[in-house]
C-alpha cells in the first residue's frame, strides 16, 4: 500500500479527468482566473484502498501540501481491489455532474511497481490532473504525451429476436440490489410496459417478477425489475436485500425473454 502512494504522488496519479470547460486557454491560467474570482480547486478522489488503514488519509494531507486551498471530495475507496473495471464504471458515472474546472484523482493499480505507466487525460471538457494541476500547474509539465493508451473493452449485452442476454456487474450496496450491464432503452424494445409480470433467467434459473417504475409498485419483500438512476435495468427486492435473500453475488448471467416469447416451466 505504502508504494501504492508514493507511486501516486511521483507520477501525479494513476488516472485522472478533469471537467474543465472546451478552451485553447493553458490551464495554469483559468486556474489562476477562477482564482481571482474566490473559487477554489475541487479533486474529486478515488481508490481501491479501502478506509480501515490510513492510505487515503496520507494521501489527502499530501494533495493539501500541494494545494491548500482545494476542496477533496471522495467517490470511493472501496472499490473492488485491482477492478479497473469497476472503478472506470464509477467514474464515468459521477464526472459528468460535476462543474468545469474539477479535477479527478483515481487510482486502481493492480501492477502497482511495473514499468506501467500513471497517465493525465484531457477530458472532452477541457484539462487534467492531481492535486498540482488543482494548484495551478501546467498539465503538460507530467511529462511527454502518450501515443496511444490501453483501452478497457467493457462486456456489453447482446439483443437477439427472442430477448437481450446480459451480465450482473455489480451489486448496489448496501441494498444488495443487481445491477446488470443491460440497457434501459434496450429493454424497454422488448415490448414490457410498467406493471408487466415477466420471467427472467438469472444464472440459467428462471424467475418470476414485476417490471415497476419505483420498489412500491410491488409488496414490501417481493422482488422487482426497474430501471436505476443511471438508465441500466436493475434487479431488487422492496425493501430487502436481492443478493442476500436469493444467494446471488456478481458476476453472473441474465437474460430477459422478448415480451410473447415461448418459456420454459420451472
Amino acid at each position: 500500500m505504502t508504494s501504492r502512494i508514493r507511486l501516486l504522488f511521483l507520477s501525479l496519479l494513476a488516472l485522472a479527468l478533469n471537467g474543465a470547460a472546451c478552451s485553447k486557454s493553458p490551464l495554469q491560467s483559468d486556474s489562476a482566473s477562477s482564482r481571482k474570482f474566490g473559487a477554489r480547486p475541487t479533486i474529486v478522489f478515488m481508490t481501491d484502498f479501502g478506509t480501515a488503514n490510513d492510505s487515503v488519509a496520507i494521501c489527502k494531507a499530501v494533495m493539501l501540501g500541494i494545494a491548500p486551498d482545494a476542496r477533496i471530495m471522495d467517490i470511493t475507496h472501496q472499490v473492488t481491489p485491482y477492478s479497473i473495471e469497476e472503478g472506470a464504471r464509477f467514474l464515468e458515472a459521477v464526472s459528468p455532474y460535476y462543474p468545469a474546472g474539477t479535477v479527478f484523482v483515481a487510482v486502481v493499480d493492480p501492477g502497482v511497481g511495473t514499468s506501467r505507466k500513471a497517465v493525465v487525460v484531457k477530458s472532452k471538457k477541457g484539462s487534467p490532473a492531481g492535486a498540482h494541476l488543482a494548484a495551478g500547474w501546467e498539465f503538460n509539465l507530467v511529462g511527454p504525451e502518450v501515443p496511444q493508451l490501453v483501452r478497457l473493452t467493457p462486456k456489453t449485452s447482446t439483443a437477439t429476436a427472442n430477448g437481450i442476454a446480459g451480465d450482473i456487474i455489480a451489486l448496489d450496496d448496501p441494498f444488495g440490489s443487481l445491477i446488470t450491464d443491460i440497457p434501459g432503452d434496450e429493454f424497454k424494445k422488448l415490448g414490457y410496459n410498467p406493471g408487466d409480470k415477466l420471467r427472467v433467467d438469472i444464472n440459467k434459473k428462471p424467475i418470476a417478477l414485476f417490471y415497476v417504475k419505483t420498489f412500491m409498485d410491488v409488496p414490501v419483500g417481493d422482488p422487482l425489475l426497474y430501471i436505476d438512476s443511471r438508465g441500466r435495468v436493475g434487479i431488487a427486492v422492496n425493501q430487502g436485500n436481492y443478493s442476500k435473500k436469493f444467494n446471488i453475488q456478481p458476476p453472473g448471467t441474465i437474460f430477459i425473454p422478448r415480451k410473447g416469447a415461448p418459456l420454459k416451466e420451472k
